[in-house]
């Protein structure tokens, strides 16, 4: 319900409270005192205007004399600067009107802000009638005028910091501050806060928040947001943190080729395109040595058209600014290609050279080879067709191998005849050779660096019967035995 009707209301309750008296003061009795309604509160800026109401109903005459004003406490209550109280009847009732007192208060002030009671006199032959309300506060407020921050230069990454967020002409003095740093709100251990009143009664804020520095901060946002709750406003100022630090990082990278390990392999005639990038504020200065002296014309850029062999070395880059400095180095090797050491035509010469002579010794060795192996596979074909060995139940030991050796020829096809003595005065000897790899029927063939020589001996009749019975005494080889049988069957 608004304002106007909650006064409408009043008017008619004070109207009908009031109707006994003016019915008692008709027939003589007197009444003295009446009730006003006041707003509790009106709430103004400094330097704008308010007004204030006073209302009551009352019985009486047209003619009545209604004095009235408002006061303070500390003025208190008196008829000098008293107005006129407007009143019209009400047609409801006979006599009765609703009387309203208004005084308005321009330019306020901050001393303006009090409580002003409605006092109103109606003198009358009965007696006086003096109506009193129940004040009326009035509150001020202003808004900040201006709200900066303050920051000291130069920020050094590893010091302190103060920054100071200065807030004018604002009121009342209840204020409340809070600090955000890279968005975070800061404790309150961390600010500290200084109020003062200026010459036209607002007031002034000064706060302070500390805090160390660091590399992080640089680019970083600070915000000091103040509020009034009571009067419902607030303002916020930010500010973006520039912090001096020296260089941190130092890299190096190349267009050309990458970077393995500090290393860069250029082949002799290549270009050379190596970039030397750091951080710091202020931005660093960068130089690049090597030994102890300059390089050619260089800063941020190592670049030469065509690299030799007496560029070959270790580069250091330096970044440098007034709060310190920071190096890293690289290592350039620089190589000769094969194909840029003689004349690519007498290399391919030479080289189709040696691979000829080479094909010719692998032939001879080749044929050597076969020739050799031949003459040695007639020579065991050859005792192979005079003679027979049988080696049977012969012991073994333990560190040689043995086994039964059957070789024949198309003779010994026939029957032998029943054993007869054998004459042990006489030897019979050959020399075998057994090869490893090959499983070639009818075909052995002798290999020198494969095979073991073995003596197979053996006690024969030498009488010139052609039935021979010969006992093997031993049979010794490295060779696989079981292969030999396999080649001469």
């Amino acid at each position: 319900m608004s304002e106007k009707n909650w006064i409408a209301l009043l008017f008619v309750g004070m109207g009908c409270c009031a109707f006994p008296l003016a019915q008692s003061s008709t027939t003589g009795e007197s009444n003295t005192e009446l009730k006003a309604y006041q707003p509790a509160r009106l709430t103004a800026a400094i330097g704008d205007s308010v007004t204030l109401n006073c209302f009551f109903n009352y019985t009486g005459s047209p003619q009545d004399t209604r004095m009235g004003k408002f006061y303070t406490k500390a003025n208190g209550p008196g008829m000098d600067e008293a107005e006129n109280v407007s009143c019209k009847p009400l047609i409801s009732k006979a006599n009765l009107f609703a009387c309203e007192l208004s005084s308005t208060i321009t330019f306020l002030r901050p001393e303006n802000e009090t409580v002003y009671y409605c006092d109103v006199w109606i003198p009358r032959p009965q007696g006086t009638i003096q109506v009193t309300g129940n004040g009326t506060i009035i509150s001020l407020y202003y808004k900040a005028t201006s709200i900066s921050i303050q920051v000291p230069l130069p920020l050094v990454s590893g010091e302190e910091a103060i920054l100071v967020c200065s807030v004018s002409g604002f009121y009342p003095q209840d204020l409340s501050v809070l600090w955000f740093h890279r968005g975070q709100q800061v404790s309150h251990s961390s600010i500290s806060n200084h109020i003062s009143r200026s010459h036209n009664g607002t007031f002034s804020l000064r706060s302070q928040y500390r805090f160390k520095a660091t590399v992080a901060d640089n680019m970083a946002e600070c915000c000091c947001k103040v509020s009034h709750p009571a009067v419902g406003w607030e303002r916020a100022t930010s500010i973006i943190l520039g912090v001096n630090y020296a260089p941190s990082t130092v890299n190096v990278t190349s267009h050309s080729r990458l970077v393995i390990n500090a290393t860069l392999l250029l082949e002799v005639g290549s270009p050379l395109d190596v970039i030397c990038s750091a951080d710091g504020n202020p931005s660093p200065e960068i130089h690049w040595l090597t030994g102890s002296r300059s390089v050619w014309n260089s800063r941020e850029t190592l670049q030469l058209t065509a690299v030799q062999k007496e560029h070959h070395g270790v580069y250091w880059c330096v970044a440098k600014n007034q709060y310190g400095e920071r190096n890293t180095s690289i290592t350039l090797v620089v190589f000769q290609s094969e194909a840029s050491l003689g004349n690519p035509g007498l290399i391919a010469l030479c080289g189709l050279a040696v691979v000829s002579i080479l094909s010719v010794l692998v032939t001879i060795g080749c044929v050597l080879k076969k020739s050799k192996n031949r003459s040695s596979a007639e020579a065991l074909t050859g005792v192979s067709q005079h003679s027979t060995f049988s080696h049977e139940g012969l012991a073994a030991s333990p560190d040689e191998i043995y086994s039964v050796l059957n070789i024949s020829t198309k003779r010994s096809k026939q029957q032998n005849p029943a054993p007869q003595n054998v004459d042990t005065s006489q030897l019979v000897y050959a020399e075998i050779m057994f090869p490893f790899a090959s499983r070639k029927k009818n075909v052995m063939a002798v290999d020198d660096s494969s095979c073991d020589s073995t003596v197979i001996y053996d006690q024969v009749n030498t009488r010139s019967s052609a039935r021979r019975n010969s006992q093997q005494k031993s049979l010794r080889s490295g060779c696989d035995l079981d292969m030999v049988q396999e080649q001469m069957h």
